[in-house]
């Protein structure tokens, strides 16, 4: 046909241009090609936009070939874009080239774009180039809005990123005021829930699917994550690791890379497994930077520490920790100073020692000796009471070097 449909109204209620289509066709079809321009355009100041209604198949169909939106409709109060499909179809469908594929604009109040059909989809927006495939804005009220009475994982409004190489998210909300991009509130489940892989696949987990996550959370200027809950008797947040799998592979519920800092009580029901040997504590130290990790350190008249040198010191307090292969896994009353380091008080520790006092054999107890922030074997029993800082895990039969110490103040 050479001359194109053009529909007006005078009459309240009455539509400028309407489709019908009884075959299982398309009510409304406009296409703009080649010059750029919009392929369904309907304007109201009280009602609809646009309305399509079919049994099956497409309500409204907007096809650009070039550049435009596809479809567009607009009103002062009401629905922009109507389409209802009672069959197996799509109620709006929009497709473009480079542009938007479905623009829905209400100025006062109303659904910008309204999709409704049996099965099939309610809004389709699809577009070639680097614009939104659905576009809906609105003053008042939803620029887009989605409705479902399904009892499976269909969804009021769904968004796919198909691109296997591409990184483009499938749903994307972005907020320039002082509200969230996206929100999310519901009455019997999660208000937000965010899977990898198919939900529906029962061997398809997070747990099972290692560091991809359900849900990701990356900010600049504040949290990545951020979890509140109004009542003291709920936690802000839950999670759970390995549900699927009875030898857990992956058995954390949650994993941390860098300092964590709890503002509170921390209250464990289980076991705390810790890499490092022994449970050290900060002091001061009158000449810190001396002190070597391993040293054997006594208690100075200041009541700072400082390295030993006398044999069977009473005032001997321990060794520095942090010497060989072994790390301190607690470090109480630690304070950022300089002049402060890591004493072992219990547990694994590497101590240096001198042999020429005598060998050193494993179980051997040991004490302070006159080489400085050495130990040696504790020979003499009587001066070795109150001098003794551990048992040795190690022997050393001439010279000096570390050894294994289990600590035992005594």
């Amino acid at each position: 046909m050479s001359v194109p449909y053009e529909g007006d109204s005078t009459k309240k209620n009455t539509h400028g241009l309407t489709g019908h289509n009884t075959k299982g066709g398309d009510g409304v079809w406009g296409e703009s090609n080649p010059v750029a321009g919009r392929g369904v355009v309907g304007i109201s100041d009280g009602g609809t936009g646009v309305w399509g209604d079919t049994k099956s198949g497409r309500a409204v169909v907007g096809v650009v070939r070039t550049q435009g939106d596809a479809v567009w409709g607009e009103t002062s109060s009401g629905r922009g874009v109507v389409g209802a499909c009672d069959g197996d179809g799509s109620g709006v469908w929009g497709e473009t080239k480079s542009g938007r594929a479905v623009v829905g604009v209400v100025h006062t109040h109303g659904d910008a774009v309204w999709g409704e059909t049996k099965s099939g989809r309610g809004v389709v927006g699809v577009c070639g180039g680097q614009d939104q495939g659905v576009w809906g804005t609105s003053e008042n009220g939803d620029g887009v809005h989605g409705e479902t009475n399904s009892f499976t994982w269909s969804a009021g409004v769904s968004g796919f990123a198909i691109n296997p190489q591409g990184i483009g998210p499938g749903l994307l909300g972005r907020s320039n005021g002082s509200g969230p991009g996206v929100f999310g509130q519901g009455s019997k489940d999660a208000g937000v829930i965010g899977f990898h892989g198919d939900p529906r696949l029962q061997e398809t987990t997070v747990a099972n699917d290692g560091a991809k996550a359900g849900v990701f959370g990356a900010s600049d200027v504040g949290p990545g994550i951020l979890g509140y809950a109004s009542r003291n008797s709920s936690a802000a947040i839950v999670a759970f690791g390995g549900l699927r799998s009875s030898a857990m592979t992956y058995p954390f519920a949650g994993e941390f890379f860098g300092k964590v800092q709890v503002n509170g009580d921390l209250q464990v029901e289980g076991d705390i497994f810790l890499p490092g040997a022994d449970c050290a504590e900060h002091f001061d130290f009158s000449d810190a930077g001396q002190i070597e990790a391993g040293d054997v350190v006594v208690i100075d008249p200041a009541g700072s520490l400082e390295r030993s040198s006398t044999p069977y010191d009473k005032k001997v307090a321990g060794v520095v920790s942090g010497a060989g292969k072994y790390r301190p896994g607690i470090v109480l009353d630690k304070q950022e100073a300089v002049d402060r380091l890591p004493v072992a008080l219990v547990g694994k520790v590497y101590c240096k020692v001198d042999a020429q006092f005598g060998p050193i054999e494993v179980g051997d107890l040991l004490t302070s000796s006159p080489t400085s922030g050495h130990a040696m074997k504790a020979a003499d029993p009587v001066r070795s009471f109150g001098a003794v800082i551990g048992k040795a895990l190690g022997s050393l039969t001439s010279g000096q070097g570390l050894v294994p110490m289990l600590v035992c103040l005594q």
